[in-house]
């Protein structure tokens, strides 16, 4: 959902910003630039507060459902000590586990950083 407020708010500061551009309006121009300036801030921030605030854990579990989407892939893993994650995975790492199978798996919050199948 948040994700989806953001394209359209970029996607409003773009047009506004070209749309000012064309027409020669000053102050739609820089409502647009504005809206595309407080977006990266905002989005910045939050990377840098997640990058250094969130630890790095690792777990040894087995997947009990993978889901792909457009842009990532949604896994979830049974694990004995920590029970049940569900997190994001790139296409990459994604592609390369299957339901039932055992891993160790190296995450950051919600996302797979990693996931090495054991044997």
């Amino acid at each position: 959902m948040v994700e989806k407020l953001v394209g359209i708010i970029i996607m409003s500061g773009l047009i506004l910003s070209v749309t000012g551009s064309i027409l020669g309006h000053e102050i739609i121009k820089t409502t647009g630039n504005l809206m595309l300036l407080i977006t990266a801030t905002i989005a910045g921030f939050m990377f840098l507060r997640f990058y250094i605030t969130t630890p790095v854990n690792e777990f040894m579990g087995t997947c009990i459902e993978q889901k792909r989407y457009f842009s990532h892939y949604k896994i979830t893993f049974r694990s004995g000590l920590a029970g049940i994650y569900t997190g994001r995975a790139s296409l990459h790492l994604g592609e390369d586990i299957k339901i039932g199978d055992k891993a160790k798996v190296k995450i950051k919050g919600q996302s797979i950083l990693q996931i090495n199948k054991i044997k």
